[in-house]
């Protein structure tokens, strides 16, 4: 599978396209390895690059707001149909996740959903997020910090600060909705999640079973990025099951 910045590779035509979205200030490639199981098993699978992303410039990742994701996502789902798809499943790694729920609550050409790590029903401001994004912020610098480069974090970060109010609006604004979705849910996530507590993964499942059929599976010692080679197999498995399960 050659690492493109935006890449689409064609399935079979008796199952669902899954939208596969990636997690913030990363790339496609952090869920490419999953992308490669599931085309294996035969399903179509696209993986956007959100333009905020495209460039590696960590200030235009902290500072875009979820508008721009939403519109990325939205024109990911409108390729999928434009190729023919009519049955898609949106999936992604945490922010992914968060935008993959997102379309369900916008629209029902999205027949399910697979959310991995998702940091939603929680103040994103209080998760670890802005600690594990300052960190990628230093880690990006040549040298010490000088004084110039804490100047410009805490102006970024205070950006930052406003792009998570503004998914904490959104999921206000959007709860009922949220608990209305009746698409099934895969939500996976690892109980030593290290950036988003397995705990909100619990209670994301416990909203959408007042009207929906959510399946949750909790993976002992897996990260935020669910790594690892035995936590792998027993998602990609987990997943295969549940896209087999769909009526669609």
């Amino acid at each position: 599978m050659t690492r493109k910045r935006t890449s689409y590779w064609p399935g079979q035509a008796d199952k669902p396209a899954i939208l596969l979205m990636h997690s913030l200030g990363d790339s496609p490639n952090q869920v490419e390895s999953l992308a490669e199981s599931l085309q294996q098993e035969g399903y179509a699978l696209y993986l956007p690059y959100y333009r905020s992303h495209q460039e590696g410039d960590l200030k235009m990742v902290l500072t875009a707001p979820l508008s721009t994701y939403l519109e990325d996502a939205r024109s990911a789902l409108s390729f999928l149909k434009k190729e023919g798809h009519q049955n898609v499943v949106a999936a992604g790694l945490s922010l992914g996740a968060f935008l993959a729920l997102a379309l369900a609550c916008e629209t029902d050409r999205v027949q399910a959903v697979i959310s991995l790590s998702c940091p939603i029903l929680t103040d994103l401001r209080q998760t670890r997020i802005p600690y594990f994004m300052r960190q990628k912020y230093y880690r990006s610098l040549e040298g010490v910090p000088t004084v110039a480069d804490r100047d410009q974090a805490q102006e970024l970060f205070e950006e930052f600060d406003q792009v998570l109010s503004g998914m904490n609006q959104w999921m206000d604004e959007n709860f009922e909705r949220l608990a209305s979705l009746d698409q099934p849910v895969f939500i996976g996530h690892g109980q030593a999640d290290e950036v988003v507590s397995v705990q909100v993964a619990e209670r994301l499942c416990r909203l959408l079973s007042t009207k929906g059929k959510p399946s949750l599976h909790i993976y002992p010692q897996a990260n935020h990025y669910l790594e690892g080679d035995s936590v792998k197999n027993c998602l990609v498995q987990d997943i295969c099951h549940f896209l087999a399960s769909l009526s669609i």
